[in-house]
């Protein structure tokens, strides 16, 4: 199937094109006037059906540097290109058959004759040509199988130089699966392998630390700032502390505490005087008794404790330290275990000043309580926020345990593995996944798909050797009858009155050749030959040129039905309607729609734009025919397009369009017949009139002239009255009085200039262009 023209160049009208930006289908109508290229394409069909230079050669562009060149792509991604010498790629695959005149000149008849050649060819074609068909295809086959088993091995060492694992089979790699996040998976594999070759290391290696912070001891430090002693005053204390700060300078509180120990039976130990009843001694016995001395030790012990042993200023250096060990250690066992591990950056960014926060406001408790420690001091809701905060920093870190702790698991779990592992069976699965990439890397796809792709042809190659050499030993005794029958049935139903009779080979003249009666009104009546004389009754004289035309798609047409691998190939029909009558079009439509249900692809070319129509409206719906037109794009080239189907119906339907787009065409690319083009000029004008003004043109009338006298005659209330001394009416009038506006309707201006200047013919197309565009009140 050809699934692109890329190239077309110096052959015929085609100068240089390419046409890589669309693609044919499986049912493709083109459109050409005759003239235009439509045989050129056919022609290069030819070349590659037959594999034969000569169709193109013969065609070359005349007078144009450089050789010609043909580049085609298939549906199987094959080009197929000539180079101005010969054709390279898989032409023999291409399967194309061709019907245009000349394959009708070649093989049914040329001009009115129906020679001894024509017979000759006519016998090769339907019987010697496929005979000769099946048996050269069974040499073609078994030559592109074993070209193919070639290739196969090919790809088959190309499979086994990339595969890592010794002993697999190319099967076996063609079955392996696509994993996912195989790269990863290769990536801790290789990973795997290289930790077993240095196991021991790995075990020394250590996990990660869990960080913790100690229990505050709130519930003591509360019972410490609320106590106090009943048998100590507070005016003991008080007057202590005044006679002391009075009298003694720094460490007379331990002096005077030291020199009590000496104090018997109420008399002082200094002097003698004795001391019953001083007030003064009262107070120091109080205030240095045990129970107060205890008191103030528990209190300093508390402070110390907090400030040193639970809450110094290094306890979150030491937290803050653990997070970075635990990351370094993480960032070493990441590629070799599947766990997360994650800092909890808020923590981190808090905790410095969460134990700042709670030890200063312990402290200043504390110290307020050593200050004076019969005064009970109140816990407040500021040490009891602190201390909330500081507690769910540590929920925060018990959190981070738990991970650490999962962490460590799988550490261990991956060192009890090395312990146990095999170094061997790691590289054999580590080589598997690499396969597993490689099976599926672009390189792995390609190969696996060339692969099965060339198996798969090599199948059906040897199953369609198969069949061939069947058909073969069968083809000679059916095929004559099967083909008069098929012919028959054609020429039945495009309604001929004729038929073809008794066919079969002759060997006059020595060689094979195909002979066959026509019967006309049950009379069978001979083909005859070059020499018949006239008067004598033959297909030259019988048939007309409608009949022949039946006759020779008939042959083609019952030919290609017998065709084995009609779903393979490509059919290309020309013209086929040469000389037909409505019924006969019909009955070719029908067996074109038939072929091209049953071909891989059929391609037809006609310069019928109702035939073409016609096709499109019988197609099957499961179909989607693609349109293209080929149409000149100067004096001597042309170029091959898509075409719109909504083009295709306009020129069917309205004749302005037609007219439209030539006027069109002249002005943009010069193209078309410069009478022509006048002649549309007119055509073009009114048609665009009836379209504006369709509720106020005559139909009675339909001249510009016409229109130009409504004009001016509208009164008022007639709203063309708003046309009057305008540009636009102007305008109007003055192409209609140029020597170019071609208008039957005027007995004083009936023809066009006896010579045409292509230069003012394009100002007058231009202007009638630009008059149809624009809008009542349009400068010009």
């Amino acid at each position: 199937m050809i699934e692109k023209i890329l190239r077309l160049k110096n052959i015929a009208r085609f100068h240089d094109e390419g046409y890589g930006e669309f693609s044919l289908g499986e049912l493709n109508l083109i459109y050409a006037e005759n003239g235009n290229g439509k045989t050129t394409l056919s022609s290069i069909m030819h070349s590659i059906a037959k594999d034969e230079p000569g169709f193109i050669k013969e065609r070359a562009t005349v007078n144009k540097e450089g050789d010609p060149e043909v580049k085609l792509l298939t549906s199987s991604k094959d080009q197929l290109h000539y180079d101005g010498d010969n054709w390279s790629g898989p032409t023999e695959d291409a399967r194309i058959d061709v019907f245009d005149s000349y394959f009708v000149n070649s093989n049914i008849y040329s001009g009115h004759t129906l020679s001894h050649d024509h017979k000759k060819k006519l016998h090769r074609f339907v019987i010697g040509e496929k005979g000769q068909y099946l048996s050269k295809r069974i040499d073609r086959l078994d030559k592109v199988s074993r070209r193919l088993a070639k290739h196969i091995s090919k790809i088959e060492e190309r499979i086994k130089g990339v595969v890592e694992r010794d002993g697999l089979e190319v099967d076996e790699f063609i079955d392996l699966p696509d994993i996912d996040d195989v790269d990863e998976k290769i990536k801790r594999k290789s990973s795997l392998v290289d930790d077993l070759k240095r196991a021991d290391e790995l075990q020394e290696k250590n996990g990660l630390e869990q960080p913790s912070l100690p229990e505050i001891p709130d519930e003591e430090i509360k019972t410490q700032l609320q106590k106090t002693l009943s048998d100590v005053s507070k005016d003991a204390e008080s007057k202590v502390e005044e006679h002391l700060s009075q009298c003694m300078d720094g460490g007379s509180e331990e002096w005077v505490k030291t020199g009590m120990t000496f104090l018997q039976d109420e008399e002082c130990p200094f002097c003698g005087q004795n001391l019953e009843g001083v007030d003064l001694i009262e107070a120091y016995k109080g205030y240095f008794s045990k129970e107060y001395d205890s008191l103030k030790s528990s209190v300093e012990s508390l402070l110390d404790r907090v400030t040193s042993d639970i809450l110094p200023d290094s306890r979150w250096n030491s937290v803050d330290s653990t997070f970075d060990q635990n990351q370094s250690r993480y960032d070493f066992w990441k590629e070799r275990i599947d766990a997360s591990h994650q800092i909890p950056t808020e923590t981190r960014e808090q905790g410095q000043k969460v134990l700042n926060d709670l030890r200063e406001v312990l402290s200043t408790l504390l110290q307020k309580k050593k200050a004076a420690p019969l005064e009970p001091v109140e816990f407040g809701d500021e040490a009891t926020e602190a201390l909330d905060t500081y507690r769910s920093l540590r929920d925060q870190l018990e959190a981070y345990a738990e991970e650490v702790s999962e962490v460590n698991s799988k550490i261990e779990s991956f060192k009890s593995e090395l312990e146990s592992g095999s170094r061997t069976e790691a590289e054999k699965k580590l080589a598997r996944l690499k396969d597993c990439r490689t099976r599926h890397s672009e390189i792995g796809r390609d190969l696996s798909k060339r692969l099965l792709l060339n198996r798969s042809r090599k199948e059906r190659i040897e199953e369609a050797k198969d069949e061939a050499k069947d058909q073969l030993e069968d083809y000679q005794e059916s095929v004559l009858d099967s083909c008069q029958k098929g012919i028959n049935e054609f020429l039945y139903k495009a309604g001929a009155d004729f038929r073809i009779r008794d066919a079969k080979v002759s060997y006059l003249g020595g060689t094979a050749n195909a002979r066959f009666s026509i019967e006309i009104n049950q009379k069978k009546i001979g083909l005859g030959n070059a020499v018949t004389e006239v008067g004598e009754q033959s297909f030259r004289n019988l048939l007309s040129s409608g009949d022949k035309t039946t006759l020779a798609f008939a042959f083609f047409y019952a030919r290609i039905k017998e065709v084995p691998d009609l779903d393979e190939r490509t059919i290309v029909v020309d013209d086929p309607i040469s000389s037909l009558d409505q019924h006969r079009r019909d009955a070719t439509r029908n067996a074109i729609l038939e072929l091209a249900d049953s071909a891989k692809q059929l391609i037809m070319l006609s310069h019928s734009p109702r035939f073409i129509w016609s096709v499109w409206q019988e197609h099957d719906d499961d179909s989607t025919p693609h349109f293209f037109k080929i149409k000149r794009t100067g004096d001597k080239t042309s170029s091959l397009s898509e075409w719109e189907k909504a083009r295709l119906e306009r020129k069917l339907q309205d004749p302005y369009f037609h007219d439209f787009e030539r006027l069109i065409a002249y002005k943009e690319n010069r193209e078309g017949e410069p009478e022509r083009v006048a002649k549309s000029i007119r055509p073009v004008l009114e048609g665009n009139l009836r379209r504006r003004f369709a509720d106020y043109y005559g139909k009675e009338d339909g001249s510009v002239g016409a229109f130009i006298g409504k004009v001016e005659d509208a009164n008022d209330d007639n709203p063309l009255s708003g046309l009057q001394d305008t540009d636009y009416l102007d305008e109007l009038d003055k192409i209609r009085k140029s020597a170019y506006c071609h208008d039957p309707h005027h007995d004083d201006d009936p023809f066009l200039p006896e010579q045409i200047s292509e230069n003012e013919l394009a100002t007058w197309v231009k202007r009638t262009i630009k008059l149809c565009r624009g809008l009542p009140g349009t400068s010009f």
